[in-house]
């Protein structure tokens, strides 16, 4: 913000921008470190939720996207190379504010090439290791929201999730479906402890579990 500021406003003292773009090298340097070991583990619990839902020899992964990644690169060099282009656009178009998650199945961006069931697959999979590395990190279960979830997806990808998500790994878990038949097929297959409520004009009516 304090970069951006000086840029907006036409500032071309050389020193105030070197004591702006020091402190920010120092914690890009550190977000990026600690960036890479956290994408690095969720990864790992990432890639054995997306087989488990998937069931197939489907390669899927997440990888870190920074221009610090770029061998000898430092945010201070980054910012050295964009200078004239940030003092035309007015604003720091370069740095660890830029950063991405890359997301492949296959090799080949997942956006691209994945079909609308992959797609669902690979989110339903990424919220799932996003909870368990949560709980790994905090010790605590938080809520699993499960929105439409079954829309897109296959009969045999549905039970996977229900079988994963009604293991003792998971805490208190709401889905949400539009089909009624739908889920009533699918949570007498499953089984557990679980409640149904039907949602009408905001009024909440028990169903028969």
């Amino acid at each position: 913000e304090q970069r951006n500021k000086l840029l907006r406003e036409g500032v071309v003292d050389a020193n105030l921008y070197a004591a702006v773009e020091i402190v920010m090298d120092m914690s890009a340097s550190y977000i990026n470190k600690v960036r890479r070991e956290r994408i690095a583990a969720l990864t790992e619990i990432f890639d054995r939720y997306y087989k488990a839902i998937a069931g197939s020899s489907e390669t899927v992964t997440l990888s870190y996207q920074s221009g610090l990644n770029r061998e000898g690169a430092t945010m201070q060099t980054l910012l050295d190379e964009a200078r004239r282009h940030d003092e035309i656009v007015k604003h720091t178009s370069v740095g660890i504010h830029r950063d991405d998650i890359g997301m492949e199945l296959d090799g080949m961006p997942m956006r691209r090439i994945g079909s609308q069931g992959q797609c669902k697959t690979f989110t339903i999979a990424l919220r799932l290791a996003q909870y368990d590395f949560l709980h790994s990190a905090t010790g605590m279960r938080p809520i699993l929201l499960l929105d439409d979830i079954f829309d897109k997806l296959d009969a045999s990808r549905v039970e996977r999730i229900m079988e994963l998500v009604t293991s003792d790994s998971f805490g208190q878990i709401f889905i949400t479906d539009t089909n009624r038949t739908h889920l009533d097929e699918i949570m007498h297959r499953t089984g557990g402890d679980y409640r149904m409520w039907s949602v009408e004009n905001g009024i909440f009516t028990p169903t028969e579990s």
